[in-house]
């Protein structure tokens, strides 16, 4: 079914006979932002790991669980859309309680499939690129003593197949961020294999890097452990919240915009929700707005804090909590963002 035509559906139930808005999506309805997994020590600290797939009706304004029992149980994994002859999300690596993973599933609603493993190194906290067809697994940390990778994967979802991508990432980092835009990845911090927070941006063609303009940060310091997401309507994209020193106390609420027409940064204001600033939150895009969701706050708290950002009115707005557990380190997508 194209997702234009869900979109109708998802509009017509979200209203209802009487107009009101449905509390509940069904499961035809499956265009909007899913949140994936992750971590929740609050939840059960000697097995933290969520095994959940949570989708958000941006329409109706309400979320509702999806195949709760094949998703993947899994922390620090990338998750991306992937816009094929059957848009999918794909998620690949992550950590488990054993330490970091190859398995790669797709999701096409309403069931998880597993798909071929990413090859060798198994690896956590990479950055997942939606682009033109195919998937990209860019970076992240492989356990090691010197944990943080450069290899970049591509993942084709016709043949069901992995290749490794000749151009690696101009620096071995993980607990980057990133986005898409007009089928372009865009790659911002992370921890250096010297355990420092990186400020470097590149942009990512799917066959090379290039550096770019940094955005400005807190005394320079850069981000890791934030979130990315891309706006198609102004070619925008947005860098979220995130730590620039290890450690929870050293957070930022700093939002900055990068126009990748004018390739300038501008200052986006501050992520507006109870918790303020937050680290190993996740984002996605989707109508031309951002959804952030959950994190560890300032506090050291898991949260379950879910908020959207709108570029036309430079404004952020706290919705509804997404279910519990509250959690940190999930993935998250969309799907039917057309």
């Amino acid at each position: 079914m194209r997702p234009t035509r869900i979109r109708r559906q998802l509009v017509r139930a979200a209203k209802g006979s009487s107009g009101a808005a449905d509390v509940t999506p069904t499961l035809a309805q499956t265009d909007g932002v899913y949140v994936i997994g992750g971590q929740s020590l609050t939840c059960n600290p000697s097995v933290s790991n969520i095994g959940d797939t949570n989708f958000y009706s941006t329409i109706a304004k309400v979320w509702a669980r999806r195949a709760p029992s094949s998703c993947p149980d899994m922390k620090d994994h990338a998750g991306m859309s992937i816009k094929a002859a059957d848009e999918e999300i794909l998620v690949a690596g992550g950590v488990a309680s054993f330490g970091p993973r190859r398995e790669a599933k797709k999701y096409v609603p309403d069931f998880w499939q597993f798909r071929t493993s990413i090859p060798e190194p198994a690896r956590g906290q990479s950055v997942g690129f939606g682009m033109n067809g195919v998937g990209f697994i860019v970076g992240g940390d492989d356990g090691d003593s010197t944990p943080a990778i450069n290899d970049v994967d591509k993942f084709f979802p016709s043949t069901n197949n992995w290749s490794a991508v000749g151009n690696a990432l101009p620096e071995a980092l993980g607990e980057s961020a990133g986005f898409v835009l007009d089928g372009v990845g865009w790659y911002h911090g992370g921890q250096s294999n010297s355990s420092e927070t990186t400020n470097r941006f590149f942009r990512f063609s799917g066959f090379g890097w290039q550096n770019h303009p940094t955005p400005p940060s807190v005394a320079g310091n850069g981000q890791r452990g934030h979130a990315a997401f891309g706006v198609e309507r102004d070619f925008q994209g947005y860098i979220v919240s995130g730590t620039w020193i290890a450690g929870v106390p050293n957070l930022t609420a700093e939002v900055h915009r990068w126009d990748t027409v004018a390739e300038t940064w501008t200052t986006a204001g501050f992520i507006r929700s109870i918790s303020g600033a937050r680290v190993y939150l996740s984002a996605a895009a989707f109508d031309n707005r951002g959804f952030v969701h959950a994190g560890l706050n300032a506090g050291g708290f898991e949260t379950s804090e879910h908020d959207e950002y709108n570029p036309i009115t430079n404004a952020w707005t706290s919705h509804d909590d997404m279910p519990l557990p509250v959690r940190q380190r999930q993935a998250a997508a969309s799907l039917g963002d057309t």
